[in-house]
């Protein structure tokens, strides 16, 4: 008579939601600079933001649930509650759980994982790899290690690979060897070379307007947008408020403001021997003044044609995530990574600018890191599997800030709540923030 064998233990995952990942790199090169290849980056506790962003970081950051899986265990900076976290569609007659149940974890890392925890995940993901993850990993890997077994060399790098090509610089000097980048951009590292980089930057935009951006900036932040007529400020005004970003970060990117007609992205993955993996296009939703507010996609599709990108603009594309897959791999980087792009109106023809008429700017960010476009192309995966989503209907993610909760659609339009963070007024009644909110659509 055989012996039953006992029941196969299912797989764990811990996600690490540090949204706010920038910050910590940040922290590990107080002078803006990016850190050297061989360096490894000291464990300094980034400046604590406020309550407000610390709690929209979470919000936001709960929407990694739609890759997750029953019973993985999810990290936020601070506390999440079960009203955060819809599990059904809209409208409430939807009776399935489109969405896993996960415990839920909170404080400051590393120390807010327990070793007893850390025993139970077969695997640790995060949106980025941070000195404090490194730090939670070697911790993993001591504790899920065989006897014998060492933590590699390379896994001690990972986070300085990660701050490395996440700065902004990098990302100019990749896009200037190909000859992809934008007319005019700077880096500042003095004061007095601020002037003259705002002037080159301001002549080379439409709009006689410039944007600065931190070494290290994400969905709109740290960054700040001034010239010709912007808020109403002189530019002596706008000089000043340069300068003390200057002070802040050590090092800026100075690039002429782009009025965008469309905004796309594309992402992939670099495989642990190199390589493009997985690559797949989508259409972003951007604000006025370069804020991220959401994307789409066409179930079942990968190809830019499918999203509204024109054959040689894909082409473009295409070929700025091949050459940074590989420029990535030469940094010792291996995992997820997605480029933003944008169509813009260029300069007039008199202006002597040969980025004239409509153009296309296939390089404009490189984000070695999760994010919303994954978390989107995992909410696919899910949905159509669950044959919530059919191939071919258009999948949306959305998010923002104060509004009331969604209401139901006329059919064949859908709305999947992923997170709706509208009691977030009342556990922190000294901040007016409106609370953040996630949400998928369908049609």
């Amino acid at each position: 008579m055989s012996r039953q064998q006992p029941p196969r233990r299912r797989s764990q995952r811990l996600w690490i939601a540090n949204l706010d990942v920038e910050e910590s790199w940040a922290a590990a090169s107080p002078d803006g600079r990016p850190p050297e290849p061989d360096a490894t980056l000291p464990q300094r506790r980034p400046s604590t933001p406020a309550l407000a962003l610390r709690r929209r970081m979470s919000l936001f950051g709960a929407a990694l649930r739609v890759a997750a899986a029953e019973g993985d265990w999810l990290w936020t900076p601070e506390p999440l509650l079960a009203e955060d976290l819809p599990a059904r569609g809209l409208p409430a007659s939807e009776k399935e759980r489109l969405w896993p149940s996960l415990r839920l974890l909170h404080g400051p890392l590393p120390s807010a994982i327990p070793p007893e925890i850390l025993r139970q995940v077969d695997e640790v993901r995060c949106w980025g790899e941070s000195p404090q993850v490194e730090v939670l990993r070697r911790r993993w890997r001591k504790l899920e290690k065989s006897p014998g077994e060492t933590v590699s060399e390379a896994s001690r790098r990972t986070a300085t690979a990660a701050a490395r090509v996440n700065h902004r610089s990098w990302a100019l000097d990749l896009s200037q060897s190909l000859g992809m980048a934008l007319p005019r951009v700077a880096r500042v590292h003095k004061p007095g070379d601020l002037a003259e980089a705002l002037r080159g930057s301001s002549l080379a935009s439409p709009s006689g307007r410039w944007v600065i951006k931190a070494p290290w900036s994400a969905a709109g932040r740290h960054r700040l947008l001034g010239g010709e007529a912007e808020n109403g400020k002189s530019e002596a005004e706008h000089e000043d408020s340069a300068r003390s970003l200057l002070r802040r970060w050590g090092e800026l990117i100075v690039e002429p403001w782009m009025e965008r007609s469309d905004d796309f992205g594309a992402l992939a993955e670099v495989g642990p021997s190199g390589g493009l993996q997985s690559l797949s296009f989508h259409r972003q939703s951007i604000g006025p003044k370069g804020a991220f507010h959401g994307l789409e996609i066409v179930a079942g599709e990968r190809e830019g044609e499918a999203v509204g990108l024109r054959p040689g603009e894909e082409q473009d594309l295409r070929r700025a995530m091949e050459a940074t897959a590989e420029a990535l791999a030469a940094e010792g980087y291996a995992g997820p990574f997605g480029i933003d792009a944008w169509r813009y109106r260029g300069a007039t023809a008199d202006s002597g600018n040969k980025h004239q008429g409509e153009c296309f700017h296939p390089l404009g960010e490189i984000n070695a890191r999760w994010s919303f476009g994954r978390v989107l192309r995992a909410a696919e995966e899910r949905l159509l599997a669950a044959g919530t989503l059919r191939c071919g209907e258009r999948l949306a993610l959305r998010l923002g800030q104060g509004r009331a909760d969604p209401q139901p659609a006329s059919p064949p339009r859908r709305v999947l709540p992923v997170v709706l963070g509208r009691r977030a007024e009342t556990r922190v009644p000294q901040t007016a923030e409106p609370a953040p909110w996630v949400e998928l659509e369908i049609d």
